[in-house]
Protein backbone atom coordinates (compact mmCIF):
# COMPACT_ATOMS: atom_id res chain seq x y z
CA UNK A 1 0.00 0.00 0.00
CA UNK A 2 2.77 2.42 0.51
CA UNK A 3 4.00 2.10 -2.86
CA UNK A 4 0.95 3.30 -3.88
CA UNK A 5 1.06 6.36 -2.00
CA UNK A 6 4.78 6.50 -3.02
CA UNK A 7 4.14 6.30 -6.87
CA UNK A 8 1.47 9.00 -6.78
CA UNK A 9 3.17 11.65 -4.76
CA UNK A 10 6.07 10.59 -7.60
CA UNK A 11 3.34 11.34 -10.09
CA UNK A 12 1.73 14.74 -8.68
CA UNK A 13 5.44 16.66 -8.21
CA UNK A 14 6.16 15.53 -12.05
CA UNK A 15 2.57 17.25 -12.78
CA UNK A 16 3.63 20.24 -10.62
CA UNK A 17 7.12 19.74 -12.06
CA UNK A 18 6.20 20.17 -15.49
CA UNK A 19 3.15 22.63 -15.03
CA UNK A 20 5.81 25.25 -13.76
CA UNK A 21 8.18 24.61 -16.11
CA UNK A 22 5.98 25.04 -19.10
CA UNK A 23 4.80 28.37 -17.47
CA UNK A 24 7.81 29.53 -16.44
CA UNK A 25 10.51 28.52 -19.24
CA UNK A 26 12.29 31.27 -21.52
CA UNK A 27 11.73 29.41 -24.57
CA UNK A 28 7.76 30.10 -25.67
CA UNK A 29 5.51 28.48 -23.32
CA UNK A 30 3.93 26.28 -25.97
CA UNK A 31 7.20 25.16 -27.81
CA UNK A 32 8.35 23.98 -23.86
CA UNK A 33 4.68 22.73 -23.19
CA UNK A 34 4.23 20.62 -26.81
CA UNK A 35 8.04 19.12 -26.61
CA UNK A 36 7.44 17.84 -22.62
CA UNK A 37 3.58 16.60 -24.11
CA UNK A 38 5.03 14.69 -27.16
CA UNK A 39 7.82 13.43 -25.10
CA UNK A 40 6.25 12.18 -22.22
CA UNK A 41 3.93 10.74 -25.21
CA UNK A 42 5.86 9.04 -26.71
CA UNK A 43 7.83 7.68 -23.54
CA UNK A 44 4.13 6.35 -22.35
CA UNK A 45 3.34 4.74 -25.95
CA UNK A 46 6.58 2.85 -25.54
CA UNK A 47 7.15 2.09 -21.65
CA UNK A 48 3.41 1.46 -20.82
CA UNK A 49 2.43 2.98 -17.51
CA UNK A 50 4.69 5.51 -15.38
CA UNK A 51 3.97 8.05 -13.09
CA UNK A 52 6.62 10.87 -13.60
CA UNK A 53 5.56 10.27 -17.53
CA UNK A 54 2.35 10.53 -16.72
CA UNK A 55 2.36 13.47 -14.37
CA UNK A 56 4.55 14.97 -17.18
CA UNK A 57 2.19 14.24 -19.49
CA UNK A 58 -1.12 15.71 -17.72
CA UNK A 59 0.81 18.97 -16.51
CA UNK A 60 1.70 20.37 -20.08
CA UNK A 61 -1.37 18.90 -21.51
CA UNK A 62 -3.05 20.78 -18.75
CA UNK A 63 -1.08 24.01 -19.32
CA UNK A 64 -1.52 23.82 -23.10
CA UNK A 65 -5.18 23.84 -22.77
CA UNK A 66 -5.54 26.66 -20.25
CA UNK A 67 -2.87 28.52 -23.03
CA UNK A 68 -5.18 28.16 -25.53
CA UNK A 69 -8.49 28.16 -24.54
CA UNK A 70 -7.87 31.96 -22.91
CA UNK A 71 -6.51 32.64 -26.04
CA UNK A 72 -9.98 31.44 -27.80
CA UNK A 73 -12.41 32.66 -25.20
CA UNK A 74 -10.39 35.96 -23.89
CA UNK A 75 -12.19 37.59 -20.59
CA UNK A 76 -11.59 40.73 -19.24
CA UNK A 77 -11.26 39.31 -15.59
CA UNK A 78 -8.73 36.52 -15.05
CA UNK A 79 -9.13 33.83 -13.00
CA UNK A 80 -5.63 32.85 -11.89
CA UNK A 81 -3.59 33.67 -9.25
CA UNK A 82 -0.94 36.21 -11.09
Amino acid sequence: MEIFFLRAIIGFLSLAFSFWISNSSPISGTATGMAILSLSGIGLFNYGPNELLFGAFTGSGWMLLNFYVDRIVPSETSFSFE
